[in-house]
């Protein structure tokens, strides 16, 4: 019954003849509209984290492989997707929502749903994204995220220094570090770049990023 309302309040806000269905534009929805889509996305933020808190606790008692974990995990994925549905469903319709109109809370969540999903659902909202920056309707820090995801994903060196990556070494052994960054060791480059995405200043130590470290090297 928790998230009945949300459930509820999406069908609504699609259904034909709804004031969502009515609106030509959603950047120019009613205040009733705005709130509909408030309530549907800020609504998954709760269980988003939950879901994740969840599977780690599990996979740290009983381990990666274990059912327990696995089952934590596929319940994971099954509620990221249909989330995600509801956000490509009302992008489709009515354009991306802007913080202005529903808050940067709703419109986080609506990303994170992005970012959650697979290479094409970030490819195909990396531009939408972007735009939506450049007028301030869009978290710049948010953006540098999944930009730096997409990169990754194409193998190649990120711009920010948000995302890590398994790197398999000569022995067989693995570690966990930052991916490659473009214009390392030019350090201050890289936190001008950071700066500007109002991220805060990256420390390059030992332990979280290996200088020698190639794309090629990670999986």
């Amino acid at each position: 019954m928790k998230y009945l309302l949300p459930l509820i309040t999406f069908y609504l806000l699609l259904a034909p003849g709804s004031l969502l269905a009515q609106t030509a534009n959603y950047f120019g929805g009613s205040k009733e509209v705005n709130d509909s889509v408030k309530t549907l996305f800020e609504a998954m933020e709760e269980p988003t984290f939950a879901n994740r808190g969840n599977y780690f606790r599990t996979r740290q008692e009983f381990g990666k492989d274990s059912e327990q974990a696995k089952k934590m995990l596929k319940q994971m994925v099954l509620d990221d997707s249909l989330n995600l549905e509801k956000v490509i469903a009302v992008h489709q319709k009515y354009g991306w929502p802007l913080e202005s109109q529903i808050g940067v809370v709703a419109v986080g969540q609506a990303f994170l749903q992005i970012q959650h999903g697979n290479f094409e659902t970030q490819l195909k909202f990396l531009p939408v994204l972007k735009k939506a920056a450049s007028r301030g309707e869009f978290t710049k820090s948010n953006l540098a995220l999944i930009e730096d995801r997409v990169l990754t994903n194409k193998r190649k060196k990120q711009l920010y220094g948000t995302q890590y990556g398994v790197k398999l070494n000569k022995d067989g052994s693995k570690e966990t570090l930052v991916w490659p960054i473009k214009s390392y060791p030019h350090v201050k480059k890289i936190n001008n770049r950071r700066e500007k995405m109002g991220l805060e200043k990256l420390v390059f130590t030992k332990s979280a990023y290996n200088a020698q470290a190639k794309v090629k090297d990670f999986r």
